[in-house]
């Protein structure tokens, strides 16, 4: 095995203060020029997108020049153009969006805005137009209601949808809920939808429809309005309760479904039978007069 000897003065080299100074102060001014440099590319490419945002923002180039609309069907291009036009000239990367979707959003059919800017100097808007779901009567004009209740546009013969249920109530809280109870029918039952031609809320959470086909107001509680109905119409098919022959209907007792014909359509005493719920009960009309439907389970 080999050995070395570390007392040789091989192993004890005399340092060189001088050397090291020299080389620490190389790597400090490493340090220093590296910043340096760096610093001097931010300031640069801050200049450079500085001086492209101060282009953008003034270049006529990017002056909007064209305005196209997407989706618009009820909303005539005459109003649509009444709006925009006054951004036609705009730097494209000034436009205030928000503002543009405040004014189009006082376009009554309009209901969700979405806008797109294509370089050099074009806008696409895109519109979502409102789906009337019923009518409501506002200062003696019939005026279409969408499913969020919002009462916009006036009913117009270009617009068509004259069928569409009426609500018979004032702007907000009680329109909203009317179409609410329109739209949860609408879902259960089509059927039963289509019989609607008015529907006015009532204290109580509830509300009085008038059934087309009956022609007779029911009253119903639209937690269970559709089986309810259901089991009306089953009735007046078995009674041969024809559109006129009963004066009203009330769906809203537990487990009954409570008529009133009128005179000379059905006997007081003749009683009709409907499967209504789990339990037997007696109907009998609010003011305690009428015949009564019995509820039987089998």
């Amino acid at each position: 095995m080999r050995t070395f000897d570390t007392s040789s003065d091989r192993f004890f080299r005399p340092s060189d203060p001088q050397a090291t100074r020299r080389n620490h102060r190389r790597v400090q001014a490493g340090k220093v020029l590296a910043i340096a440099t760096n610093v001097v590319v931010a300031l640069v490419v801050a200049a450079i997108g500085f001086w492209l945002w101060q282009r953008t923002q003034s270049d006529t180039r990017f002056a909007i020049r064209k305005i196209e609309t997407v989706g618009a069907k009820h909303t005539s291009r005459a109003a649509v153009d009444a709006v925009t036009q006054p951004y036609i000239g705009r730097n494209l990367f000034r436009l205030d969006i928000e503002e543009l979707r405040r004014d189009l959003s006082a376009l009554p059919w309009v209901s969700e805005i979405a806008i797109e800017k294509e370089l050099p100097g074009r806008l696409t808007i895109h519109l979502t137009e409102r789906e009337p779901v019923a009518l409501v009567s506002s200062g003696g004009t019939l005026r279409y209601a969408d499913a969020k209740g919002v009462v916009f546009e006036e009913l117009r013969p270009e617009f068509g949808n004259p069928g569409l249920p009426l609500v018979v109530a004032d702007a907000g809280p009680g329109v909203e809920s009317s179409v609410a109870f329109l739209e949860s029918l609408r879902a259960q039952s089509p059927e039963l939808y289509a019989r609607v031609s008015e529907v006015r809320p009532e204290e109580g959470e509830t509300f009085r429809v008038f059934d087309r086909e009956l022609r007779a107001p029911v009253l119903v509680d639209p937690v269970d309005a559709a089986t309810k109905w259901a089991s009306l119409c089953a009735i007046a098919e078995a009674e041969g309760y024809g559109p006129g022959a009963i004066e009203y209907a009330d769906l809203r007792f537990a487990d009954r479904v409570v008529v009133k014909p009128r005179p000379g359509h059905a006997p007081a005493e003749r009683l009709g039978t409907a499967r209504t719920g789990n339990a037997t009960n007696t109907g009998v009309a609010p003011d305690g007069a009428g015949a009564g439907i019995q509820g039987v389970k089998d």
